[in-house]
């Protein structure tokens, strides 16, 4: 697999050569870091990012090249295949349940302290119309 990145890198970088551009050229044009862009020609990318950006990455990066991601997909099958481990996450996006279950009674105490700034600040409010009536009238 290391080896397949390697030959990936060469060929996309032969063809930035060709096409007479610079990294720099294609970071402005991709919006991809220069160091991602030269790790996927050195085809170290593998080594520093999850399976699935770099495969975004190396599909971006040859799109703008003009090589068809096909073409991609199949000479380099091995970069492409789907990750077999599923991960079971439950929390996080899409869920309801909170990451951080408060310790037992903390929650009792947030309602009770919420309770008792509400009834003090309506009697405060309550007070200031009142005093603001007898003055007025």
């Amino acid at each position: 697999m290391e080896e397949e990145f390697r030959q990936l890198g060469q060929a996309l970088k032969a063809k930035r050569v060709e096409k007479n551009l610079t990294l720099k050229d294609v970071k402005n044009g991709i919006s991809i870091g220069e160091s991602v862009l030269a790790s996927i020609e050195e085809g170290t990318l593998g080594e520093r990012l999850a399976a699935v950006y770099v495969q975004g990455f190396i599909k971006q990066y040859a799109t703008f090249l003009g090589i068809q991601e096909e073409a991609i997909k199949k000479s380099y099958p091995h970069i492409f295949q789907q990750p077999s481990k599923k991960h079971d996450f439950s929390y996080g996006i899409g869920t309801l349940e909170m990451r951080v279950i408060p310790h037992k009674g903390e929650g009792k105490f947030k309602s009770l302290f919420i309770k008792i700034l509400g009834i003090g600040a309506f009697l405060l409010l309550t007070g200031y119309i009142i005093w603001f009536f007898e003055l007025v009238y």
